[in-house]
């Protein structure tokens, strides 16, 4: 049996767990709840698992007449039909291995595969309403049909919408052919094509293409989760304020924007209104407009907690990372029994390497509230950063049973995952995490790192491509692409991106402190070293590895590289 389809055909989120029952308790209550999802098997050979359900997602089996409420884990058969209602959201990733994300209002139907003379398969899915992101890393044939056009993919990464009158195909990297009985087209890296009824495919401009996959985005809670905004008057404020965030947690963000003005025009010095929007501005990559919001915010109100930790990720966002954990320790200050508070703060805490006071606030965030998700995320990554694997997978498995759209907890079960030795299942998680949050650059580099570790250079180079573009000052994709070039004896390309990685080094503080980022830098310049060394420039090499030693003496790369350096020096064996 391979490893992928024994990775889905036992609970997926508990696997690497099941040999450490005796030591979380956590993790059997989950296995017990999912063996009754999978009591029943419907297909000998799933088409597809459902990996995350946000709202309502139901499904029906073999074109029934009727609809059953769906759950992360079920499996999905050829013939299956699932819909995903009004404000809800679905993954799910079929056994060609590539990644789907429902939008609200979709139906799919997952169709017998089609042969060709020669008998190769070409797997089929019929979309008829609605939106879907895919994500395709398969070398086989795959089309979906809507009622406008139908569209061959060849590796790729695209959106789909079918609206009442057309069909729009937004194309992010890849390739993939639109057809329909009128005419056809190939869109490549950053176009899109409209199909309207009995018309021609045709091709459109598009500005920025990640406008039109904003509803699968991922946008961080701030609202106290201890309001009881099911006593309030539904045209309340508090309400609308409730409204508002919880239509980011779907990604509905023209909603929640409306819910905001609702409650500006009735209350014009609403704090949390504002800092709600300077979430929305960080999240859009709009930094000006994210920094306005949140200082109205903490001039509104000089004593929430929530302006505190929206002016954190603004702050963060802008590289300010030690003012970012300021703002945070002064919300916990503000409000001891603010739980998203606490996270937070482990979360910063973390990012400038105070571990213990890290778990410290993690376990305190549990402590207050157990059944947030994103309070099991953080002392997850907790444990992983003090090289506690398995522990950490049982707080990631929970805090993605409890938020099955969260991007983050399924970044650290990957990563968690692959440090135990279990690449394959950890790329699934990280290829999930991108599915959940497409934006997000730090996932496409640990993603395309992972498909570096499996020796899939066209898949990682691509990955780190795409992370470049969606946040062009993160040095990380710039790093692991060099690494990459120069395991494929391109030293000169190498040579240009670990330049490029130490130039934006700096902007590296959105996670990093600056002693992480000396670290960082270390690292980089020890890298470059070895560059310089297969380019034939020792003495440069030598010292860009003494440079890296007096940023970090630390640093054991450095070290090693310069001792390597040594070898055939006459007269250097004290040295080296």
């Amino acid at each position: 049996m391979n490893l992928y389809r024994k990775y889905f055909s036992a609970p997926w989120y508990n696997r690497a767990l099941t040999r450490k029952l005796c030591l979380f308790t956590v993790a059997l209550f989950f296995s017990l709840a999912t063996v009754v999802a999978y009591a029943e098997t419907f297909c000998s050979s799933p088409a597809a698992w459902i990996v995350s359900v946000q709202g309502k997602v139901e499904l029906s089996r073999n074109d029934a007449p009727h609809w059953q409420q769906a759950a992360m884990g079920t499996q999905l058969c050829l013939g299956d039909r699932v819909r995903v209602r009004k404000q809800s959201r679905a993954a799910l990733r079929l056994n060609n291995e590539s990644l789907l994300r429902l939008d609200e209002k979709t139906t799919i139907t997952l169709v017998e595969p089609l042969k060709d003379q020669s008998g190769q398969s070409t797997s089929l899915l019929d979309l008829f309403n609605g939106a879907i992101h895919i994500l395709t890393r398969t070398p086989k044939p795959f089309k979906i049909r809507t009622p406008f056009v139908n569209a061959g993919v060849d590796g790729t990464e695209f959106l789909v919408r079918v609206d009442q009158d057309k069909t729009k195909l937004v194309v992010y990297e890849g390739k993939v052919t639109v057809r329909n009985d009128q005419g056809s087209l190939i869109l490549t890296d950053h176009e899109a094509a409209v199909a309207r009824n009995k018309q021609a495919p045709q091709k459109q401009t598009i500005v920025h293409p990640t406008e039109a996959v904003q509803w699968a985005l991922y946008y961080p809670a701030i609202i106290n989760d201890r309001l009881d905004y099911s006593a309030q008057n539904v045209d309340s404020v508090v309400a609308l304020i409730y409204q508002a965030e919880y239509s980011l947690s779907l990604g509905r963000v023209e909603q929640a924007k409306a819910a905001l003005e609702q409650v500006i025009l009735q209350d014009t010095d609403n704090s949390d209104a504002y800092a709600l929007k300077a979430i929305i501005a960080v999240v859009q990559n709009d930094k000006q407009a994210a920094f306005d919001f949140a200082t109205q915010s903490v001039v509104l109100s000089q004593t929430s907690a929530t302006a505190r930790l929206a002016l954190s990720y603004v702050q963060q966002a802008q590289f300010e990372i030690e003012a970012a954990l300021a703002s945070v320790q002064k919300a916990v200050t503000l409000d001891q029994k603010n739980v998203l508070a606490w996270a937070r703060l482990a979360e910063l805490q973390m990012s400038v390497g105070y571990l213990d006071k890290a778990l410290d606030a993690a376990q305190q965030a549990v402590k207050l509230n157990p059944e947030l998700a994103r309070t099991q995320t953080v002392l997850g990554f907790a444990y992983l950063l003090q090289i506690r694997p398995q522990q950490a997978q049982a707080m990631f498995a929970k805090a993605i049973q409890l938020d099955q759209a969260d991007p983050m907890p399924r970044l650290g079960m990957g990563l968690a995952m692959i440090r135990e030795g279990e690449l394959e299942a950890g790329r699934i998680e990280l290829e999930i995490a991108a599915s959940l949050d497409p934006a997000n650059s730090l996932i496409r580099s640990y993603l395309g790192k992972a498909y570096f570790e499996e020796k899939r250079f066209i898949l990682s180079g691509v990955q780190f491509d795409l992370a470049k573009q969606r946040d062009p000052k993160d040095p990380t994709p710039w790093f692991y692409h060099a690494i990459q070039k120069q395991t494929q004896n391109r030293p000169v390309e190498a040579l240009h991106d670990i330049q490029k990685s130490i130039e934006l080094n700096d902007n590296r503080a959105v996670y990093r402190s600056s002693l992480l980022l000396d670290q960082d830098e270390a690292a980089r310049g020890s890298s470059l070293a070895r560059i310089y060394e297969t380019l034939g420039f020792e003495q440069r090499a030598i010292m860009e590895t003494a440079k890296s030693l007096s940023t970090d003496p630390a640093s054991h790369s450095s070290h090693r590289f310069l001792s390597d350096a040594y070898i055939n020096t006459p007269r250097h064996e004290v040295a080296r």
